[in-house]
């Protein structure tokens, strides 16, 4: 195995080419022709002179477009449930505290697609009008707050950010593979290493609206190990439990969106012996003992999108069209 990271990654939004070809299409003249070569990132143009200035302003504001950038705050939460929460978190009791330090509610996040995987105990999703310090302090009033991870990354608009927060198991699988020779039967060996991420991997595809919320979504994957098993051939294999959700959720800046309602059990030995008696050689054990305490845990995940600049590639369409359309009848030399 290897130790706990957070890693961020990216990867880039295939429909923009299309948004932009469309939109030079609309703003050409019926003697107008254009080519679109993805691999150069190139746009050629053959129109009318003032047609071609049109359709460059229109470019030049895309690629301002494209710039637009949303910065997520996240933070990852373990809260481990005592007393009268260890049946999980109280969100209801939340929203009130939470009010008080300045949050107005913790209202249900608009859901557009969603999908659990068949495990005990399903993700929960809301918008919250607070900040992540009063959410912080009501949520450690429920219990034992661990901070698993805190990170803070800019993303591209209607491009994806991959958070993953764990541990990286590795484990080799071995392959045979026999030939037949002159001599009989050759045998041969192939070891290759595997990696498999246990914690939290949180892909994020935020999409900044008209009105300048974020529509985020969201993709929350949970992977425990649960034990190991064995190949035929002697291979050990790590045994994963894996819960995950597709959701879509709206946000405004200052808004913190709020996933919870995965519940975990964790199984402690704990063990306790009489001081210089149980480390006697032989006889110690008589004097020792070691109990199993089970740990309920609920994870939670708190995500604040900020709009940084810019604008949709289809707002800036209509805009060149309304242009266009006030201009039309006269002549374009």
């Amino acid at each position: 195995g290897g130790g706990g990271s957070t890693t961020v990654t990216t990867s880039t939004d295939t429909d923009l080419w299309k948004d932009i070809e469309a939109g030079v299409t609309k703003l050409l003249s019926p003697a107008g022709k254009v080519v679109v070569d993805k691999q150069s990132s190139n746009v050629l143009v053959t129109d009318l002179p003032k047609f071609l200035d049109r359709i460059a302003s229109f470019l030049e504001s895309v690629e301002g477009s494209v710039q637009r950038q949303v910065l997520i705050e996240a933070r990852i939460l373990e809260v481990t449930l005592t007393g009268e929460y260890q049946f999980g978190l109280d969100w209801g009791a939340i929203t009130q505290a939470a009010a008080l330090k300045g949050a107005s509610t913790l209202s249900a996040g608009k859901i557009l697609a969603q999908k659990f995987a068949p495990a005990s105990g399903g993700f929960q999703i809301g918008v919250a009008s607070t900040d992540f310090t009063a959410l912080l302090s009501v949520l450690n009033s429920q219990g034992e707050l661990k901070v698993i991870s805190s990170p803070k990354l800019a993303t591209l608009n209607n491009q994806t950010a991959v958070i993953r927060a764990g541990t990286d198991e590795v484990f080799f699988e071995t392959r045979v593979l026999e030939t037949p020779s002159l001599t009989g039967t050759q045998t041969s060996k192939t070891v290759n290493p595997r990696t498999v991420t246990i914690g939290v991997v949180l892909g994020i595809t935020p999409q900044i609206g008209a009105d300048g919320t974020v529509v985020l979504h969201i993709h929350p994957t949970v992977t425990e190990k649960r034990g190991e098993a064995k190949s035929a051939i002697g291979d050990t294999f790590p045994i994963i439990d894996v819960r995950e959700a597709d959701m879509i959720v709206r946000a405004r800046e200052g808004q913190v969106v709020v996933i919870g309602g995965l519940m975990q059990e964790k199984r402690i030995n704990n063990d306790s012996k009489v001081p210089l008696l149980g480390d006697l050689p032989g006889i110690g054990r008589l004097f020792s003992s070691t109990s199993q305490e089970v740990r309920k845990t609920e994870l939670v995940v708190l995500l604040s999108p900020t709009v940084m600049v810019g604008k949709k590639v289809d707002e800036i369409t209509s805009r060149e069209l309304e242009r266009l359309n006030k201009t039309k009848g006269r002549s374009p030399w």
